[in-house]
Formats: structure tokens, C-alpha cells, sequence
């Protein structure tokens, strides 16, 4: 990300639309907190990723400044 873009990586926002619960939104959210970053993960309730792993990322971003959403509004999810 870093490379198309000339921010810190605490200014990244991203978003990941999909299926969440699974490895991609899982490593992408867990990523994403440890780095400080906007993460917002985009999908129906049923597709996020398991409650435990959405607390202990909440813990992180606590920590390290990190944003964490998790929506099921694609307007939401994507808003700049």
C-alpha cells in the first residue's frame, strides 16, 4: 500500500468486501490493527470473522491507534 500511496501507514484506510470470516478478512483485519491502520471489513453479519478474533483486534487497536469497522453498508465501508 505503501507504494501507491504517499501516507503514513496510521492514514491508510481500507476495505475489504466479501467473505470476512475466513483467512483474507482474518489476516487483513488482524494486519491492519497491528499496523495502527482504518481497517473496515464489508459483509453481510453473518460472513464476519469469529467474535473472539474481532475482540482480540480490538484490543490491538486500542494499543496501536488502529480504527476498526465492520459493516454491513457498502456506503459505510467505503466511505473516504
Amino acid at each position: 500500500m505503501m507504494e501507491y500511496c504517499d501516507k503514513h501507514l496510521n492514514e491508510i484506510a481500507y476495505c475489504y468486501l466479501g467473505d470476512a470470516r475466513n483467512n483474507m478478512g482474518n489476516s487483513l483485519m488482524v494486519t491492519g490493527c497491528k499496523l495502527g491502520m482504518d481497517v473496515r471489513l464489508c459483509a453481510p453479519e453473518n460472513l464476519w470473522p469469529a467474535e473472539d478474533l474481532v475482540e482480540t483486534c480490538k484490543r490491538i487497536a486500542a494499543e496501536t491507534g488502529a480504527r476498526l469497522t465492520l459493516t454491513e453498508s457498502v456506503e459505510e465501508g467505503v466511505k473516504v
